[in-house]
């Protein structure tokens, strides 16, 4: 696998994609974005840290995770809805530009609006999986019945996550 496409999979951000393939010019940009493009969405859904409902989590396995523009918006509200934080208010209005320029402002729209739907999901993530410390997320990881129970805490947040 091309090392551009290893670096771009492995970036959590993907508003940082741009930053992260500045080298890469042209058309050999777009192809390793639409390669890395994939395994990126599968990885951050294997790692939990996309929300996306499950509904829309198993369409994307079926279309060997390569995403339509609807569920491009779906991750990007997915991305938005974590910026809720003052500190934060930058990255938003970044990512907001970097959408306005790459689609529209009406696209902005949809994600922004498809974000606030999201954000009682990421809200109970932050309590109920976040908030409970590397001891406790550590005993869960090697506690079935403890690992079960934050499992299925995650898949309640996802399915809060509207599939449309």
């Amino acid at each position: 696998m091309d090392a551009n496409v290893v670096k771009l999979v492995a970036t959590d951000k993907l508003q940082d994609w741009g930053e992260v393939a500045s080298e890469i010019k042209g058309r050999n940009r777009r192809k390793t974005f639409q390669v890395a493009a994939p395994l990126w969405i599968k990885r951050m859904v294997s790692e939990g840290k996309l929300l996306l409902n499950p509904s829309i989590i198993a369409q994307l396995r079926e279309q060997e995770w390569i995403p339509t523009e609807l569920q491009k918006q779906m991750i990007w509200a997915s991305i938005v809805c974590k910026l809720d934080s003052p500190e934060q208010r930058q990255e938003k209005a970044r990512i907001r530009s970097l959408i306005q320029k790459r689609y529209d402002n009406e696209w902005w729209e949809e994600v922004y609006e498809r974000a606030g739907r999201v954000w009682p999901a990421w809200d109970r993530y932050k309590k109920n999986i976040l908030s409970v410390g590397t001891a406790t997320a550590t005993l869960a990881a090697h506690s079935s019945v403890l690992g079960q129970a934050f499992n299925r805490e995650f898949e309640a947040i996802l399915k809060m996550v509207p599939a449309l």
